[in-house]
Order: structure tokens, then C-alpha cells, then sequence
């Protein structure tokens, strides 16, 4: 992605909006690590 227009800044800048919406921290980041990693089959 090439940021040289106002087209391409408005996607880069939606793109990181979105991640920030989709983050989780502290103990509810924690939840979903520990669901992930309780999915796995590690044997």
C-alpha cells in the first residue's frame, strides 16, 4: 500500500480503526488467550 493519496490514507486510517475496535486487554484478553489456547490439541 503506497500512502500518496487521499483515497489511500482514508484505507489506511479505516484499517487501523477497525483493529482498534477488534482489541481486548486486561483480564478479557486474558479469557480469550486462555479459551484459545484450551481449543488447541497440543497432544
Amino acid at each position: 500500500m503506497w500512502l500518496d493519496d487521499e483515497e489511500n490514507i482514508a484505507l489506511y486510517e479505516r484499517a487501523w480503526d477497525w483493529l482498534a475496535e477488534a482489541t481486548v486487554d486486561g483480564p478479557q484478553a486474558r479469557r480469550l488467550i486462555a479459551r484459545a489456547r484450551a481449543s488447541l490439541d497440543l497432544t
